[in-house]
């Protein structure tokens, strides 16, 4: 969950502003990471703390909790939910996709600019995104929604800005530890070129990242 604002229902939202970055796992564990946007950061180092418990919460089951004195506390655990489920959406389809250097591997550009044209949703796949996040991370895409996009009829580039962010070092499962995750604002572009606009969750500075990779686009 990239966009979920602490709520303290029925009341209304948390004390504090802050951004939960819930995840979730095929094998029914979970993991959050609290981003703190008050500027009221805590001036301790990023560790790892002892797993609470919960005696008022008896189905939460909590595994391993970090960085507690910082602006950017994580826990991993497990909720005994009587059902957990997946929804899937089948509506969206790939019109192109390319390489990293912008060469067209299957689809075609003229489809995603004609459907961008009619007023369709755009999707990007952005190939090995989280590389630099962890040494030797293991080949992956990572599935964002896109806001603005721009054609340029001169150079004829397709370019996009993504829905928010949050990039996690690949795992199986996948789950929230010191230092293994951070949040932006993502850039790309059909000849490969992708920037991301990197928060770090610690410290709430900005900084931007260039790569070059291989994109999905999709459509609906």
């Amino acid at each position: 969950m990239t966009t979920r604002m602490p709520v303290a229902g029925p009341s209304g939202f948390g004390p504090r502003p802050s951004m939960s970055y819930f995840l979730y796992n095929e094998d029914g564990g979970q993991s959050i990471a609290r981003l703190y946007l008050d500027g009221n950061s805590a001036s301790g180092d990023p560790a790892e703390y002892p797993a609470k418990l919960y005696p008022e919460m008896p189905k939460y089951s909590e595994k391993s909790r970090w960085d507690d004195c910082t602006n950017a506390p994580s826990s991993d655990f497990f909720y005994a939910f009587e059902r957990f489920g997946f929804f899937t959406n089948h509506s969206w389809k790939e019109v192109y996709v390319h390489e990293g250097d912008g060469r067209p591997r299957r689809g075609s550009l003229a489809e995603l600019v004609a459907a961008f044209n009619t007023g369709c949703e755009i999707k990007v796949g952005i190939e090995g995104l989280c590389s630099d996040s962890k040494k030797d991370a293991f080949p992956h895409v990572a599935f964002i929604p896109c806001g603005p996009g721009y054609y340029h009829t001169e150079s004829m580039v397709f370019y996009a800005g993504t829905h928010p962010t949050v990039r996690v070092a690949p795992s199986i499962p996948m789950v929230y530890e010191s230092g293994n995750w951070d949040c932006g604002s993502i850039f790309v572009r059909t000849d490969g070129f992708v920037e991301y606009w990197r928060r770090d969750p610690y410290s709430l500075e900005y900084s931007k990242q260039n790569m070059q990779r291989a994109l999905r686009w999709f459509v609906r």
